[in-house]
């Protein structure tokens, strides 16, 4: 599955929606504080679904073939 990034707006307000019905993405609560909370939503929403927010999207100079060696 290819990654989808989404702007932070829309990123944030997908967690929102989805902190409604956590029950769709089996999500489990935090082990702190025994609640599911937005970072436990964006864990699943990346390691489930491989949807991310921009800030976590590849810089173009460190693509295979399209940059510097390292970043």
């Amino acid at each position: 599955m290819m990654p989808t990034y989404l702007d932070k707006d829309a990123y944030n307000q997908l967690i929102e929606t989805l902190l409604t019905v956590p029950e769709l993405l089996k999500v489990k609560p935090s082990p702190w504080s025994g609640k599911i909370t937005a970072r436990e939503i964006g864990v699943a929403l990346g390691t489930k679904a491989n949807i991310w927010p921009t800030r976590d999207q590849p810089k173009a100079s460190c693509a295979p073939n399209g940059g510097l060696p390292f970043c």
